[in-house]
């Protein structure tokens, strides 16, 4: 009599547990799934492609095709179904295939007391490990802190300060394998979204693709089909450390490619077969000398923060003043405006935007300030000789203007001396009867001495006819 209220209880205890979640000693085996409580996301067993093997992994719920999110064991699959993921009481959530072999496992460990240990997806796509007397904001492990080639609102890429460890999309190796392809605040500098529209009617998702492309879709309920946004690389620049270190990508030049000012293009004796990328090298070898300095340049990409420091609250005068003062350091920002970000080594992955680009300061030897300084000398020398020689011409010619006009008054006063040939003996104007007059007015000049009073012992010439004899002779 007892045997139907026994059967009734565990049913209820059963059916009572939530469907998102994986409770402490429960296994979910292949064919079995969870989904997060607005039915967004599931994590259960598939086969991407055309393949055979077993992942454990999350995908978008509500989809005109399985779209997968994030993938636990991307590089040792199941070969058959008989796997299974189950949490244990140390905090840790395994999977293991049919011989209890463990195949992959969160390395996540519970620290003092956990009775109440349990393994939730969420509806932002985030399976989260937590105790679950606890606030639901602190978690032991979440999976967003592992992301594989998709980018989902919520998740955080880039660098944490205090651990070292980086986060970054990585794509499947193929339709058919999802095994990877390398392709700030004070204690971490990261890449977010968040989206202003309504979370239940609008789901975005960034992916990496086998062939390198970072693509940005959307879906907008109730249509389940994804819509592509955005596809990255835009341009030959937007492809990572074209230009090597110490290079500057520049999409407003024929070349793209050229050295940081202070920088200059390695021999080709220099350049390294294995890493033709690597070209430039600074122009004066730097001395941690007190006259070295910082040059600012306008509207760029800032550097891969691979080799970088970051430090909170500090201006810009400040970060300078730490920057300078390591001599291993090449180079600082303010990205976040009161904040310090150094770097170390070679500056990669840098490019110039034609607007909304950071300003970033590098260190250069003292030298180049002063020969920088020596250049604009000769630049204001050379604008101001410049004008000074302008101005002259202009006075020489308002003065040889004026001459001509009162030669030519005195020609007509005086009948002869600065007429031409054809006016004075047939009484014939042409238009180089004034160009005859204006050579006049400059022969005169040039003599210093008036055609019509010349006199010379030879012979009893004017000006004009000492002149066309002096070249007769010279020319013979």
């Amino acid at each position: 009599m007892l045997l139907p209220y026994i059967s009734f209880f565990f049913l209820m205890l059963t059916t009572s547990r939530s469907s998102d979640t994986i409770h402490l000693h429960q296994n979910i085996s292949d064919g079995n799934s969870i989904v997060s409580g607005n039915a967004k996301f599931e994590l259960g067993f598939f086969s991407p492609g055309n393949s055979k093997n077993r992942y454990l992994g999350i995908w978008f719920k509500n989809t005109s095709s399985q779209t997968i999110a994030w993938v636990a064991n991307r590089e040792t699959p199941l070969t058959d179904t008989l796997g299974a993921v189950k949490l244990d009481n140390q905090g840790y959530l395994t999977l293991v295939n049919g011989s209890g072999k463990v195949i992959w496992s969160s390395n996540s460990s519970a620290s003092g007391t956990n009775i109440n240990l349990v393994a939730q997806l969420l509806d932002t796509g985030n399976l989260e490990i937590r105790n679950g007397n606890t606030n639901n904001e602190i978690f032991i492990w979440q999976s967003f802190d592992y992301p594989g080639d998709t980018f989902i609102e919520g998740m955080k890429l880039g660098k944490n300060f205090i651990t070292g460890r980086e986060t970054y999309l990585t794509s499947w190796r193929s339709a058919d394998d999802p095994s990877p392809v390398i392709w700030v605040n004070q204690d971490e500098m990261y890449f977010a979204t968040t989206s202003k529209n309504n979370a239940t009617t609008f789901l975005s998702r960034t992916i990496v693709t086998p062939g390198g492309k970072l693509e940005i879709l959307h879906q907008r309920f109730p249509n389940r089909e994804w819509i592509q946004s955005i596809t990255l690389p835009v341009d030959y620049c937007d492809n990572y450390g074209v230009c090597g270190p110490y290079g500057s990508c520049d999409t407003a030049t024929s070349a793209y490619c050229g050295c940081l000012r202070g920088f200059e293009r390695k021999t080709s004796d220099e350049i390294s077969p294995d890493n033709d990328t690597s070209v430039c090298r600074q122009s004066i070898a730097l001395d941690c000398g007190t006259g070295e300095g910082f040059l600012k340049f306008s509207s760029m990409k800032l550097p891969d923060t691979e080799n970088s420091d970051f430090s909170g609250n500090m201006s810009l005068q400040d970060c300078e003043a730490s920057c300078k003062n390591n001599c291993s350091c090449m180079a600082y920002a303010n990205p976040n405006i009161t904040g310090c970000l150094l770097w170390f080594g070679g500056l990669i992955d840098v490019r110039v935007y034609p607007q909304n680009g950071q300003d970033l300061y590098v260190r250069l030897a003292a030298s180049e300030f002063r020969s920088h300084g020596k250049k604009r000398v000769v630049m204001v020398v050379t604008v101001s000789i410049s004008a000074v020689l302008t101005i002259l011409g202009l006075i020489f010619a308002l003065y040889i203007r004026r001459k001509w006009k009162r030669g030519s008054s005195a020609a007509e006063r005086e009948g002869k001396g600065y007429i031409s040939p054809e006016y004075a003996v047939n009484g014939l104007y042409l238009v180089k009867s004034d160009i005859f007059s204006f050579g006049v007015l400059v022969l005169e000049i040039v003599c210093g001495k008036k055609s019509r009073s010349f006199v010379h012992e030879g012979h009893d010439d004017n000006l004009l006819g000492h002149v066309s004899v002096f070249n007769i002779i010279f020319h013979w």
